[in-house]
């Protein structure tokens, strides 16, 4: 997606922290929240910097998009604006949290932090998703029910094959 910044305008990525392998359903969600931000920066704010930064931590993914623009009234206008609104939903529907923060004059940051056991996959070569379906509902304290035939996950090519 090509954002309408203008030529001016100095921008900049950053990323921090160890690469891991990230659930494909967070990185589509992550990155049309970060697009979002990023437009609303180059079409509301009028900003002169705008910079995104990626933290992989061991207890979460972040996502901060920071622009030196216009800013807006974040206790006042973040329930008014369909972009902010659908930015909420899309890490509602992720397990993650948003974090607006904003002022008149002051610019804008937008913090998306998916938690470790939402972001990153559980089992190599399958999304997190899958793998906690795959696992079904954990046990009880006191329950021996023998599991259901076709409920366990076999992945050929392993140990004890």
């Amino acid at each position: 997606m090509e954002m309408p910044f203008a030529a001016d305008v100095e921008r900049s990525v950053s990323i921090n922290g160890h690469a891991r392998p990230v659930d494909v359903v967070v990185i589509r969600e992550v990155r049309e929240i970060v697009a979002e931000a990023l437009f609303n920066a180059a079409c509301h704010a009028r900003a002169q910097t705008v910079t995104v930064e990626v933290r992989s931590g061991a207890r979460a993914l972040e996502v901060v998009v920071a622009d030196y623009g216009s800013g807006f009234d974040s206790r006042r206008d973040v329930e008014s604006g369909y972009g902010l609104i659908g930015m909420q939903k899309r890490a509602g529907s992720i397990g993650a949290s948003l974090t607006v923060e904003s002022r008149p004059d002051a610019g804008a940051s937008i913090l998306t932090r998916v938690p470790s056991r939402r972001a990153y996959p559980i089992c190599l070569g399958f999304p997190a998703w899958l793998a906690r379906w795959f696992s079904g509902p954990r046990k009880r304290r006191g329950d021996h029910r023998p599991p259901v035939h076709g409920s366990s996950l076999h992945l050929s090519g392993f140990k004890d094959d």
